[in-house]
């Protein structure tokens, strides 16, 4: 009788007050981007958002989805999990929807899993494989990506140091995070090269090794990676062209990959204030107007 309750308790009140601490940080860098902020000249370069760039915007973000679909369904493939291509379209868009909308950014991945889970449990609809596959598979699918988009977060900061404008912080940054990505290269493949695993950590880097390292599975991942790092990019870049970002298109590219990974922390809800906040530092790092860095992150 006594572990119902305290089950209850951990599920019923930590997750809730995380949520609450992730609006908390949303609404609390809003309120303070307003106050630091021209809104007006954000309102301005919103209202007179080009229709041509935004709509570029919109079809690299959709051919993104088709191309983080079908990355999805290799990578489940490589793992030994069936994944029609249908399927894998549907719940991304349906993970992407969640992301935005709840706290943390990451519900719509864990909702993928949790569902793909359930088809995996079901032998009528496919393999009725082990579920700890499935939730690797989208572990595995997402990880991909962000091993590109950190390093490109890096070279990005260490380039716009260089700016004749530029603060010398951003250098900093992209050392240090140089310094990292290094770090953790080098931390997994001393996990990899232990022999001291069992159980749950075997399969583990068993399927790390499946579908992330394996040398058929490694040059797909790297390709699809940079291909959906760029499609980000270029989102953003567009996105800055539709507000009419003063600054050179080439800026635009170097500036998106901090604000973007800026928005992955997982303190907000979708990374709003976090993102934009982020993108009003960096804008004015550079010696452009904050302002036109958060109606940027807006768009």
């Amino acid at each position: 009788m006594t572990s119902n309750p305290g089950r209850a308790s951990r599920w019923g009140w930590r997750l809730p007050g995380r949520s609450l601490l992730r609006l908390g940080v949303t609404a609390a860098s809003l309120v303070l981007l307003v106050l630091l902020v021209d809104f007006g000249q954000v309102w301005v370069r919103l209202a007179r958002l080009e229709p041509a760039w935004a709509a570029a915007a919109v079809a690299t973000a959709a051919a993104q989805v088709l191309l983080l679909a079908w990355r999805w369904r290799f990578t489940a493939g490589r793992l030994g999990i069936e994944l029609p291509y249908r399927e894998a379209l549907r719940e991304y868009y349906a993970g992407i929807f969640l992301n935005q909308i709840l706290p943390g950014g990451v519900a719509g991945d864990v909702t993928r899993a949790w569902r793909h889970v359930r088809r995996e449990r079901n032998p009528e609809l496919g393999d009725a494989g082990s579920p700890g596959r499935a939730v690797r598979a989208v572990v595995l699918e997402r990880a991909s990506a962000q091993a590109v988009m950190l390093p490109a977060c890096a070279v990005s900061l260490l380039w716009i140091a260089y700016f004749p404008s530029a603060s010398g912080t951003l250098g900093l940054l992209g050392g240090g995070m140089m310094v990292l990505a290094l770090a953790a290269f080098f931390l997994g493949r001393r996990m990899l090269r232990s022999n001291r695993v069992d159980g749950w950590r075997s399969r583990t880097l068993q399927d790390l090794r499946a579908g992330l390292l394996a040398p058929a599975a490694f040059s797909v991942q790297l390709a699809t990676g940079v291909l959906v790092v760029a499609s980000y990019i270029l989102v953003f870049a567009f996105a800055a062209r539709s507000v009419h970002a003063e600054g050179p298109f080439l800026l635009s590219v170097l500036l998106a990959a901090p604000v973007l990974v800026a928005m992955l922390l997982p303190v907000s809800v979708a990374g709003w204030g976090v993102r934009e906040g982020a993108a009003a530092l960096l804008w004015g790092a550079v010696g452009l107007d904050p302002a036109e860095g958060v109606a940027v992150s807006v768009a």
